[in-house]
């Protein structure tokens, strides 16, 4: 309320955290959407060349208004596997935090695939969504397992959305106080069916967000003028000698909030806002004058309380 310019907010504090910025915060990938996630390698014990890729993954969004329809979609290649797709013996859930805490509220969801993307070769993908529940910014974990405990080769090194995944171990999986996930612009993700984040593995990106700018087209010689109006509830007080407006220290002819704030600030930094003081809308003589409603010689800290109850209403004259 009594601030001076100097005590102005430090310019573009406190700093953006990168991850939680619009879009994710790095460059590709993320539209308003982007998945923070963790990878566990899982080889067979018999080495055979089989094993499994765990990922523990949630979903993150700038947007004000998230969408309720949202999937992700890990994307891999077949190309090592003897066997091609017929080899992938098994995409299982291994936990879903949001069925779990908020099942009630409808919150499921639903793996399947795997399914083929036809724009690389080789290449496929798995696919979690929700259908009728948000699950950006839930902050609620999904974890999967993709690949084969036997019978052929898994190498998740040549997967497009292994790219650029952070590698941990089984512990990682049940951090709580320091999640360990980190932004994986390879891990896709999808509004109603439409790309709203992460690169697809043919580099294909969301697209733009729509320019919502209104472009006015104005008639030849029309001009016209918007006024911003600010609205002021003010009181009149008597001025018992014709000159003095008790309350008005701004001499605008009004008793307001106004008022009380330069009492203040005159008192707070007189060379500023005193009587000759540098700044432009400083107090002036007949304002002291004005401004002096406490029955006491000189301006403090009581006028301006003055002012205030006359405001509202606990007292009937200055």
């Amino acid at each position: 309320m009594f601030g001076t310019p100097e005590m102005a907010v430090t310019e573009n504090f406190p700093p953006l955290d990168e991850k939680r910025v619009y879009g994710g915060g790095s460059e590709g990938g993320g539209s308003g959407y982007w998945v923070e996630a963790l990878g566990i390698d899982k080889p067979n014990k018999n080495g055979d060349g089989a094993g499994t890729t765990q990922i523990s993954f949630k979903v993150l969004t700038g947007e004000t208004s998230p969408s309720k329809k949202t999937s992700v979609r890990y994307y891999f290649n077949i190309s090592e596997m003897k066997n091609g797709i017929d080899g992938l013996k098994e995409v299982r859930e291994l936990y879903d935090q949001s069925s779990t805490e908020a099942g009630d509220e409808g919150a499921d969801g639903v793996i399947s695939g795997p399914f083929k993307y036809d724009k690389v070769p080789d290449t496929y993908y798995v696919e979690v969504t929700w259908d009728g529940y948000v699950i950006a910014n839930s902050g609620k974990k999904y974890q999967f397992d993709l690949g084969m405990y036997y019978g052929d080769f898994w190498d998740p090194t040549n997967d497009w959305s292994y790219e650029g995944l952070k590698i941990g171990d089984s512990g990682d999986f049940f951090a709580v106080d320091d999640p360990p996930e980190e932004k994986a612009d390879h891990i896709c993700i999808y509004a109603d069916g439409v790309l709203v984040g992460g690169i697809e593995p043919d580099g294909t990106e969301p697209a733009p967000k729509e320019d919502k700018t209104t472009t006015t087209t104005t008639a030849p010689k029309t001009t016209t003028t918007t006024t911003k109006v600010t609205t002021t509830t003010t009181v009149t007080a008597a001025a018992p000698d014709g000159k003095v407006v008790r309350g008005d220290a701004n001499c605008d002819s009004n008793v307001e909030l106004a008022d009380a704030i330069l009492v203040m600030q005159s008192i707070a930094s007189p060379n500023k806002y005193g009587v000759g003081g540098s700044f432009e809308n400083c107090l002036t003589e007949q304002g002291r004058i004005n401004g002096d409603v406490d029955g006491e010689q000189g301006l403090t800290g009581n006028d301006a309380l003055e002012i205030q109850l006359f405001l509202l209403h606990k007292k009937k004259t200055l």
